[in-house]
């Protein structure tokens, strides 16, 4: 059984399908505000009935993520990936505790591993400004004739009583590094994982 929250390690784009298809069901994302005044993106994400929220302000973050769980009537669950951030993969960096408000009582982990038998990095970091980079990476990974994304749908874990909603964020996040085998980053190295990502792409297109 799927619990009412979805959370998830974020490696590219790809991610929401893969959840979406591993699930059964649709899935009410939550996501940067920004993205809902995309054109055709901002109407799949509506019908979807994405949470918009200003990754910015913390308190944004708790206040319509409460109100949406507060919903007796939600068609689907929400997911969520409480990185805030697309990674490369072999890291988890901390969780954002926005999703993890004192409403969240259980959360359903899913941990994402992506595999390319011809070593080419099919991760995308979020922090690539540069447009060609980006539209070069979606084409080399449509192309990539060997991959596949491995799901690893945990099971639901229960909110501890008194357990605080920083302590529950640092346990779930915990075990989908144990089922993904990833490494715990305390911080993010953005130019570290900027200079892979380039490298990978100079490398493989």
């Amino acid at each position: 059984e799927i619990a009412t929250v979805v959370v998830a390690n974020h490696i590219a784009i790809w991610d929401v399908w893969a959840l979406m298809a591993a699930l059964e069901s649709p899935l009410s994302f939550v996501a940067r505000a920004s993205l809902l005044h995309f054109p055709i993106v901002s109407s799949i994400m509506r019908a979807l009935r994405t949470v918009g929220v200003d990754r910015r302000n913390g308190k944004d973050a708790r206040i319509k993520v409460s109100q949406r769980l507060a919903q007796a009537d939600a068609p689907w669950p929400m997911a969520c990936f409480p990185e805030g951030a697309t990674t490369n993969g072999i890291g988890l960096i901390d969780f954002k505790t926005g999703i993890f408000t004192n409403e969240c009582k259980t959360v359903t982990p899913v941990a994402l591993r992506y595999i390319c038998d011809s070593g080419f990095d099919l991760s995308y970091t979020s922090n690539q400004m540069s447009a060609a980079a980006v539209a070069k990476h979606f084409i080399r990974t449509l192309l990539e004739p060997q991959k596949k994304i491995q799901i690893i749908v945990l099971s639901p874990m229960h909110r501890s009583y008194n357990e605080s909603n920083s302590d529950f964020a640092s346990r779930v996040r915990r075990a989908i590094a144990d089922a993904a085998q990833l490494q715990l980053w305390s911080g993010w190295d953005a130019n570290r994982l900027r200079s892979a990502w380039y490298q990978s792409c100079s490398e493989h297109i």
